[in-house]
């Protein structure tokens, strides 16, 4: 990938987005409902937190758009070779303290493991609803949109102060094998 980020903007068909609306804010629902948070997890860090790690090893749904043709139509534009690695849905809840500081994805991959996160946005992304800051300047992204996000571009997000979630589905994958994982290894592209 050449430029740090890109926006596809309306790509997500309507009915897949519709199901990964629905997928992700059952999955956060879960989680709170079951007074996760904090708590020891098998999935990706080891502990559950606000966002759900490999969430299509939980909901099948997810599972299916997450290894999908639409999905490799669209990696395959930046990937030559690309291999399964991690999923995350990131469902901000109505005046929940939930925010990202700075950071980069490939900051928590160990070295020389490189990705490419096509972040999903499931919700209109405004200020009120999460500010999405990438290299420190605010984006505005659509429900529909795929955020195209290398792994070393610094970014960040803020609170959501409205009264709806905010959803966001990280799909990330890896030009190099990730072996050493217990989940998701394998070729994708």
């Amino acid at each position: 990938m050449q430029k740090p980020y890109e926006i596809l903007e309306g790509v997500i068909p309507k009915d897949y987005l519709e199901k990964a609306q629905k997928a992700t804010l059952e999955l956060k629902n879960w989680l709170l409902e079951n007074a996760l948070i904090g708590k020891s997890s098998n999935l990706g860090t080891g502990r559950y937190w606000r966002g759900i790690e490999t969430a299509s090893r939980i909901s099948p749904v997810l599972h299916k758009l997450y290894t999908s043709d639409f999905m490799k139509g669209i990696v395959s534009k930046y990937m030559s070779e690309a291999y399964y690695y991690n999923d995350q849905a990131v469902v901000k809840m109505p005046k929940e303290p939930f925010a990202f500081p700075n950071h980069y994805d490939n900051q928590y991959a160990p070295t020389g493991l490189h990705q490419i996160n096509f972040m999903w946005i499931l919700d209109d992304i405004t200020a009120e609803s999460g500010d999405f800051k990438i290299e420190g300047t605010s984006v505005r992204l659509k429900a529909g949109d795929i955020l195209v996000l290398d792994g070393n571009t610094v970014h960040c997000s803020g609170k959501n102060v409205t009264d709806k979630p905010r959803r966001a589905w990280a799909c990330v994958y890896t030009t190099t094998d990730p072996n050493y994982l217990d989940f998701f290894s394998g070729r994708f592209i």
